[in-house]
């Protein structure tokens, strides 16, 4: 991830535009919509590559294409680790709970027998 600075004057588009594209240039700066944005922190990836910036109130935080996919599919992959724990703690739940019902239908079946005088 890094940061570049914004251009002097910020396009009106920009501000409807929940992310933008650029690509890395050879002189350390990314072209975004026909701006060229300086580096402020952080290091760039190689030249050519595209990436994606987001819009912060100090500056702009980028990451190249490859990262957000990979940032994404991190994500996904902890999202279904989630599920999965989630689906085998349900299904931990039910066969408890049925077999609490079997006990207790079999301590029903064969109530004690009461001795009785007559």
């Amino acid at each position: 991830m890094f940061k570049l600075n914004y251009p002097r004057l910020i396009s009106p588009f920009w501000l409807n535009t929940p992310q933008l594209s650029g690509v890395v240039l050879a002189d350390g700066a990314v072209r975004a919509d026909r701006e060229v944005l300086d580096l402020h922190s952080g290091e760039l990836p190689p030249v050519g590559t595209k990436v994606i910036l987001w819009m912060r109130p100090d500056f702009l935080v980028g990451m190249s294409e490859a990262e957000v996919l990979a940032e994404k599919e991190k994500e996904r992959l902890e999202q279904q680790r989630l599920l999965e724990k989630d689906r085998l703690a349900a299904e931990q739940r039910k066969r408890e709970v049925f077999e609490s019902i079997r006990s207790r239908e079999g301590a029903n079946k064969h109530p004690p027998q009461r001795n009785r005088k007559i």
